[in-house]
């Protein structure tokens, strides 16, 4: 039987899968497919726009909305002919901008396959709502689906392949526990020989575990889908992520990102009286077998999410960790902190729980260690950090606060790789969803002007002191054109964006130097 895997991608809280990043939704889903004797075929979004618009017309600017397709439009309509169950993959909860995709939406997605019999399976982030870009409502209406997936998407395919194909015997609220995970993660990796960026810059995210540790001890913040749709933290043993990476790395695969977690810091956490503490003995177990320095198959490692109280709160813990990763894992690596305000009482009202001055010491933490460059030209290690506009008590003061203490990060020298602004999605369930978009409606009049300021004082100085003029970043890979400017990327966790001057050949690697900084990019020459 033929099982068609439409990936529409996806980017949510804990997980990326939006090209060249391949999320773990389509290879669990394959790896189910094979435990039961099937043929998974891994189709995007792209492949659907390319057979309904053609082949675009040559252009100065690359086209990212079919940039990424899998095969010619003629063999997308055979493979959907012949699939008996087409399952789509979909779901953008932290919308943000993409330099080489289009991410798709299920009704996008609904509307390709009308004409295919095969029956239609949704799964992934979008069954619990998804917005394409910040600042509204997400969108919970679904249509053009014969099953929707409301617990983990693999589990329910499982349940409805074992089921003989029959709707009434799926529970659509199935979940799997990490034991049944184990052989169809290893058995998925296959598939990544059919994504677009295979054997170029492909990413694969790899599960860690889900599920947010803080929010079991205070609560969740306000606008986090995360603990509502894992309420139990769940710790993925190490010896099953070391074969899914094996398994990966045996296809081919040369680009990882531990992702899938709340904070890197509580893996297999420990509890000191009634409070989570890091255990720097776990993370050791985990990084070791797969550390960049003892397997040459392995060029990139790089990790997520990182909550800053847990790394200010604990830091002889967290100083261990930090050196942990900057031994095992490649430059470039980012801890993204999820930060969302400085504002007292923004963090009060939204149940944020770190305060500013505890972020304040975890970048101080981390780039203790990890300024050091790399032999990719990049620091090893740095923190991110995001911030949400339209959060409980947000106010014009907000965002000058918010300024403020960035100022304070700029004037110790603390290196930020990235500062991640963006608005707020509302989704069901969260506590944003009783305040909705009041403070978006009453504070966008401000927005534009302060993140201007973000970007002039804050962003480009920053860039300035991590990449000097004159750096060297090595093994650049160039993925679009705008005009007569090459952009490209070193394959990672938000790698920086470098434009060239002219219309090199994409798809390849280029040494760059840098001879220009922008707010959020530079600029630079082949070399």
């Amino acid at each position: 039987m033929h099982i068609a895997i439409v990936d529409c991608y996806t980017d949510e809280p804990a997980g990326l899968g939006v090209p060249p990043y391949l999320g773990t939704y389509p290879r669990y889903v394959a790896g189910v497919a094979l435990a039961h004797g099937h043929t998974p075929h891994y189709l995007t979004i792209d492949d659907l726009r390319l057979k309904t618009i053609g082949k675009p017309k040559r252009s100065t600017v690359t086209r990212i909305d079919t940039l990424n397709t899998t095969r010619p439009p003629e063999e997308t309509d055979k493979t959907l002919r012949k699939a008996h169950i087409i399952v789509v993959i979909a779901g953008i909860h932290t919308p943000g901008k993409y330099l080489s995709a289009k991410p798709g939406s299920p009704g996008e997605a609904a509307k390709h396959l009308e004409p295919y019999r095969g029956i239609k399976i949704l799964g992934g982030p979008a069954t619990h709502g998804t917005s394409q870009m910040g600042g509204r409502r997400a969108k919970t209406l679904i249509e053009g689906f014969d099953l929707i997936s409301l617990g983990d998407l693999e589990a329910v395919v499982d349940q409805f392949l074992s089921s003989q194909l029959s709707l009434d015997g799926v529970d659509p609220t199935t979940r799997r526990d990490y034991g049944a995970l184990k052989e169809w993660a290893v058995r998925g990796a296959t598939i990544v020989k059919q994504h677009p960026c295979y054997g170029k810059n492909l990413v694969c995210e790899v599960e860690t575990g889900r599920g947010c540790v803080t929010s079991c001890f205070r609560g969740a913040c306000s606008f986090c889908v995360e603990p509502k749709l894992y309420p139990t933290v769940e710790h993925r043993e190490q010896r099953s992520i070391h074969e899914e990476v094996w398994s990966l790395v045996a296809q081919g695969v040369e680009h990882l990102r531990l992702g899938r977690q709340a904070c890197f810091y509580s893996y297999k956490h420990i509890l000191d009286g009634d409070k989570p503490k890091p255990s720097p003995e776990e993370i050791e177990k985990l990084l070791k077998p797969i550390s960049v320095k003892t397997n040459v198959h392995i060029k990139t490692l790089h990790i997520d999410n990182v909550n800053p109280s847990m790394v200010a709160e604990n830091q002889e813990e967290a100083k261990k960790i930090t050196k942990l990763l900057v031994q095992h894992c490649s430059p470039g690596n980012v801890a993204a902190f999820g930060v969302e305000s400085f504002d007292p009482r923004v963090i009060k009202a939204n149940n944020l729980g770190t305060q500013p001055e505890q972020v304040l010491e975890a970048c101080r933490t981390i780039c203790l260690y990890g300024k050091l460059r790399g032999e990719n030209g990049m620091p090893t290690l740095l923190p991110g950090i995001n911030l949400i506009l339209g959060l409980k008590n947000e106010t014009k003061q907000t965002l000058d606060i918010n300024l403020e203490w960035l100022k304070k990060l700029l004037e110790e020298n603390i290196w930020l790789r990235r500062i991640n602004i963006r608005k707020l999605a509302i989704f069901p369930g969260t506590g944003a969803e009783k305040f909705g978009t009041r403070y978006l409606r009453k504070n966008v009049k401000y927005y534009y002007s302060w993140k201007k300021l973000v970007r002039s004082e804050i962003d480009h100085p920053m860039l300035k002191r991590i990449l000097p003029h004159g750096t060297k970043l090595k093994n650049v890979f160039l993925e679009i054109h705008r005009g007569n400017t090459t952009y490209g990327r070193q394959p990672g966790t938000y790698p920086i964006i470098v434009g060239i001057n002219g219309c090199l050949p994409l798809k390849t690697w280029q040494n760059v130097v840098i001879t220009e900084h922008g707010e959020r990019s530079v600029t630079g020459v082949p070399c």
